[in-house]
């Protein structure tokens, strides 16, 4: 109850007692014209509350208690500490961290697959298909050598790789497929027979490898090559007079 409301009904009520008491009629009279006033300024001041309640909406409501079964409000994230994630379109594709290939990081030897194939059908194959196969296997284990020691090229570690646990092995397989009996003698193609066909890929494989150790050979011949021109020149001059 307000300070002002609560006054004015101690005095209503006074006024009341004193009229009872004294009997006096225009007291009496008084006493209740006071009180409906009082009640008139209770009912605007209770109207007034109810308006400014309303006003104000439940942000005036956000100390109270939860009662015993309310569900308790959701609150929403802070977005100001929350990063805001950004959608990519879709079918777009993150745009790859470029990673320098090591070459050395071969799993497994270069002649791995096509010496198992000649360990386990070494008396299916022609003793000219071995040797190819032998000479190839020998070059390419050179080549591994430098691989694994990151000294070849991307382009030429990844065709000896290919040329090693792909072309040939698949040569030798798809050669062992052919009943042994025809594997010499059935024309796969006018002129060619099976055999033929091994030997014309063995002899192309046997090319593209001593291509790779020319070229590596070349390449770590530079530094050689290199030390070679600096020592010629930095004694000419003394060899002439060693000469004289």
């Amino acid at each position: 109850m307000k300070p002002l409301p609560a006054l004015l009904a101690l005095l209503v009520i006074a006024a009341v007692a004193i009229a009872v008491l004294t009997a006096t009629p225009w007291l009496l009279v008084g006493a209740l014209l006071l009180a409906c006033a009082v009640l008139t300024v209770l009912l605007l001041a209770s109207q007034a509350e109810v308006r400014r309640l309303r006003r104000s909406g439940p942000s005036s409501q956000e100390s109270r208690r939860e009662l015993p079964g309310e569900p308790s409000a959701t609150r929403l994230p802070d977005l100001s500490t929350t990063q805001e994630k950004v959608p990519v379109a879709r079918g777009a594709r993150a745009k790859p961290t470029p990673v320098r290939s090591d070459p050395s990081a071969s799993p497994e030897p270069l002649s791995s697959r096509a010496g198992e194939i000649i360990a386990r059908h070494a008396g299916r194959l022609p003793e000219a298909v071995l040797q190819r196969t032998h000479t190839i296997l020998k070059r390419l284990e050179e080549v591994d050598t430098l691989i694994r020691l990151g000294r070849v090229e991307h382009e030429n570690a990844h065709l000896a790789r290919r040329i090693a646990l792909e072309f040939l092995p698949e040569s030798l397989e798809g050669y062992l497929l052919l009943p042994p009996s025809q594997a010499m003698t059935l024309h796969l193609v006018p002129g060619k027979t099976g055999y033929d066909l091994l030997m014309e890929e063995l002899s192309a494989l046997g090319r593209a490898s001593k291509d790779l150790l020319n070229q590596t050979a070349l390449s770590e011949g530079q530094a050689l090559l290199v030390n070679h021109e600096f020592i010629r020149e930095k004694f000419r001059s003394a060899r002439r007079e060693f000469d004289v």
